[in-house]
């Protein structure tokens, strides 16, 4: 049973080439130092808020609740708030050589 139409496509991720591909267009390889300033201001930020705003509350928490806590996030947050953002502010300079 044929379940696509025309030919098959695979597109192969090397890393975080998912976050920066903007809704409805085709993965593209990016040059990775662009990617690692982009995901680093990411990080930055959201890292730097989250200590702010729940550090408070966890600080007395065992050592692994609270990194694990802090962790997932910071993945939550890069993944739903930082990154979609970002890819959009930085889509020219990104796809641009």
């Amino acid at each position: 049973m044929k379940l696509t139409e025309g030919p098959s496509q695979v597109e192969e991720l090397n890393g975080l080439e998912s976050w920066f591909t903007l809704p409805g267009r085709p993965l593209q390889p990016l040059p990775q130092w662009k990617m690692a300033v982009v995901t680093f201001i990411g990080v930055d930020v959201v890292t730097s808020v989250l200590f702010w705003i729940i550090g408070p509350f966890i600080q007395n928490w065992p050592f692994l609740l609270r990194n694990s806590a802090f962790n997932v996030a910071v993945v939550a947050c890069l993944t739903w708030l930082a990154m979609p953002l970002l890819t959009r502010i930085f889509h020219g300079w990104l796809e641009s050589k």
